[in-house]
């Protein structure tokens, strides 16, 4: 299964880089591939491949902030969250994204 996911909170530098690192590490753990985007005041860093969300069975979106180029998206089951919640219970996170996407498969 591929994931993709995108952290983001005002400044850009410490929770949505701490949401990433849970995320990854988590997700990585259960077996899954994931590619992860942080976004905040800086900018857009390790931006997502169009190849990844091509690929993607899931969107994560853990932000503070309206993330950049979210129509990306389209198409794929995106379950939006908070930064601190990806940053304290990224399994909590990951499990709300993995019920929305046998849901999302199920209405399809």
């Amino acid at each position: 299964m591929m994931i993709v996911a995108v952290t983001g909170c005002m400044m850009g530098i410490a929770h949505s880089h701490m949401a990433a690192a849970a995320l990854k590490k988590i997700a990585e753990g259960r077996g899954f591939q994931i590619a992860v985007e942080v976004q905040g005041g800086i900018g857009i860093s390790y931006e997502l491949k169009p190849e990844d969300i091509e690929k993607a069975d899931l969107v994560i979106i853990a932000s503070d902030i309206k993330i950049k180029k979210e129509d990306r998206f389209a198409g794929k089951p995106v379950c939006k969250v908070k930064v601190a919640e990806a940053v304290k219970q990224p399994g909590r996170v990951l499990d709300k994204g993995l019920e929305l996407l046998n849901k999302w498969r199920k209405d399809k």
